[in-house]
């Protein structure tokens, strides 16, 4: 093709060296056509594990832009200092105005889809720059695997709890199932709220509390 179809900024991502927690660096693209059509995009990378992309594919309508959020995970060892790193941006007119499905960029030819290369590179942190934390979270993976493993617990216990509620509820129906009857007793309503007092009463600690 002629001219661009999308204008890509920067020409080169930036990140830290075996960044602790997840980083996101802004990866922007322009539909900078002056025509009446809009521009799908899909974005693939070299290292699938290493990032993700959010979106990897979508649509620009004339004179629209995205931010694309490019996420480096945790890393360890030499793999986050491989300055091999590449992101591949193919663009192709849309002419139905809808963004192209996977059989929709097969049918296409070379000469139809426009591609622009982004390289990665790898420097000692600052502490300034364009990348971020994401989500500003100061937990490491292992602290959230934890509070998920406990919480994973704490669920078996309740059902275990309830199991034993609903056989005790059920012995004192038996025993006492006139006298139920008679004052407008639920048995399915207490042990809702029984069940609902545990669940609080265990979960609450996540909460501060």
């Amino acid at each position: 093709m002629a001219t661009t179809l999308v204008t890509v900024k920067p020409g080169e991502i930036q990140f830290p060296i075996r960044p602790s927690q997840p980083v996101t660096t802004i990866l922007r693209l322009d539909n900078n056509n002056n025509k009446k059509y809009s521009v799908a995009y899909k974005i693939k990378t070299t290292a699938p594990r290493k990032y993700l992309v959010r979106p990897s594919s979508g649509l620009l309508s004339p004179g629209e832009s995205a931010d694309i959020q490019i996420i480096l995970q945790p890393q360890t060892g030499d793999s986050s200092i491989d300055q091999h790193d590449r992101f591949l941006i193919q663009t192709a007119v849309s002419k139905s105005g809808r963004p192209l499905e996977r059989e929709d960029w097969s049918k296409l030819s070379k000469d139809d889809i426009e591609e622009q290369k982004i390289r990665v590179t790898f420097k000692a942190s600052t502490g300034g720059g364009d990348t971020t934390t994401t989500e500003g979270s100061t937990e490491t993976k292992d602290d959230l695997r934890a509070k998920y493993d406990e919480l994973i617990q704490y669920t078996l216990s309740v059902e275990k709890d309830k199991k034993r509620l609903e056989q005790e509820i059920e012995t004192v129906k038996q025993s006492s199932s006139a006298s139920a009857n008679s004052s407008g007793f639920s048995t399915k309503a207490l042990l809702t709220s029984i069940t609902v007092a545990i669940i609080v009463a265990r979960i609450a600690p996540f909460f501060g509390y």
